[in-house]
């Protein structure tokens, strides 16, 4: 119904007399053509809400006890801005009756689908869309259980959030519809691939006005050949005339081997890494490619960021 009246109401505007609405007149002295503008302007506040965990209780000899979450529930944000969140604790739960006695704790943070863990104590979180959130631990290991005295132990958290400009100037970057996630400049979109880049298995091309880096994910399931992630990157590496080639690297404890070599793109001669990562049913290669030298630097940075 709403919506229908909405309609209704931009019908009638159109059909009523223009010196109705406008402070400027149009009459015979006007010149030709007889024409006014009028501008339509709106203003939005920013508006968000955030929740964050309620009082919990840690039982004895638990290692790691759920805390809840912190979630982005609303947001409309200027472009351009994050809500910022930050978690102050002492990392101590203290005796009640003598606070020297203490148990040491730590609060971490996940993010759903995603194995890497984040310690919170110092760390600064950014959340833009609604539906971002962080879920927390709470994590006191054996060893500090052991040590405790009995007694009543407790401590503060407080949830610090802020409203600002973005100024980290990166993004995240998900690789295909898989788990493995960059974080890349924000000057990078998607961008027309090369006809040398086109093919059934490409996910995105990305590029930047500010750089001459030039990189492009491809997923496709593992062929009948396959047996490992490094003996496939082995004979890609052979297939491509590498350079160079590392069949058991790894980035934050992800199998990522990689291999370089000469590629022509577009007629233009590019230096190529391909990483090679993989699912339980595909491969997915990201092919990264420069003319600059000091662009090797940007690659290795932006790769180091892979998470899963």
């Amino acid at each position: 119904m709403k919506k229908l009246l909405c309609g209704f109401s931009a019908l009638a505007i159109t059909a009523m007399p223009l010196t109705a609405f406008a402070d400027t007149a149009i009459d015979e002295n006007t010149p030709e053509p007889k024409q006014a503008e009028v501008v339509i302007s709106t203003e939005i506040a920013p508006a968000y809400i955030v929740t964050i965990p309620a009082d919990t209780t840690v039982k004895f000899n638990d290692t790691s006890t759920d805390f809840g979450s912190v979630e982005l529930t609303k947001a409309q944000l200027e472009p351009d801005h994050i809500i910022q969140f930050s978690i102050d604790c002492d990392g101590e739960l203290n005796n009640s009756t003598d606070d020297t006695k203490v148990i040491p704790y730590e609060i971490n943070a996940t993010i759903d689908g995603y194995e890497e863990v984040y310690p919170t104590q110092g760390t600064l979180f950014g959340l833009n869309e609604a539906g971002d959130k962080l879920n927390l631990t709470i994590d006191i290991t054996e060893e500090n259980w052991k040590k405790a005295h009995a007694g009543k132990y407790g401590d503060t958290v407080i949830f610090n959030i802020k409203y600002i400009l973005d100024e980290t100037g990166v993004k995240f970057f998900d690789l295909g519809n898989t788990k493995y996630r960059l974080v890349i400049p924000k000057t990078f979109n998607e961008g027309e691939p090369a006809q040398e880049d086109v093919a059934d298995s490409l996910q995105a091309c990305m590029r930047s006005s500010d750089s001459d880096l030039v990189f492009c994910v491809y997923q496709f399931k593992k062929p009948q050949s396959y047996t490992t992630l490094a003996n496939y990157a082995n004979d890609e590496a052979f297939i491509y005339s590498a350079s160079e080639k590392n069949i058991e690297n790894k980035i934050n404890n992800i199998d990522a081997p990689y291999f370089k070599f000469k590629g022509k793109y577009d007629d233009v001669d590019y230096n190529v890494v391909t990483y090679l990562l993989e699912t339980d049913e595909d491969v997915i290669e990201v092919v990264l490619r420069y003319t600059e030298n000091d662009t090797a630097a940007l690659v290795t940075e932006i790769m180091n960021t892979l998470i899963k």
